[in-house]
């Protein structure tokens, strides 16, 4: 089974994997990629934001994906459809975020 979701001439959008905590990291230890975010996340939140993507595939189909150059094969951020409760309604809210190397 692939977890690729989406090509294009220059990237490879696929499903977020356990095994992309290092990148995640790297990217959530950031402050300025994480400047308009609450705080930098530890390693624990990104292990956390990693099972609540996984689940929001489970659940509703859709999730952040890992945006990686296709050249290379270097993840270069994270983008896709995300949940998020506004008072008590989900709402689809598309988001990114990308690595300061990208």
């Amino acid at each position: 089974m692939t977890s690729t979701v989406l090509k294009t001439d220059r990237l490879i959008l696929r499903k977020m994997k356990r095994t992309d905590l290092p990148f995640l990291k790297e990217i959530f230890s950031d402050p300025v990629a994480m400047r308009f975010y609450r705080s930098t996340k530890t390693k624990e939140q990104a292990e956390d934001w990693i099972s609540w993507t996984l689940r929001n595939y489970r659940t509703y189909g859709v999730g952040l994906w890992i945006a990686e150059e296709k050249a290379s094969g270097r993840s270069l951020g994270q983008c896709g459809i995300t949940p998020q409760d506004t008072g008590g309604v989900t709402e689809m809210e598309i988001g990114y975020l990308s690595a300061m190397h990208a």
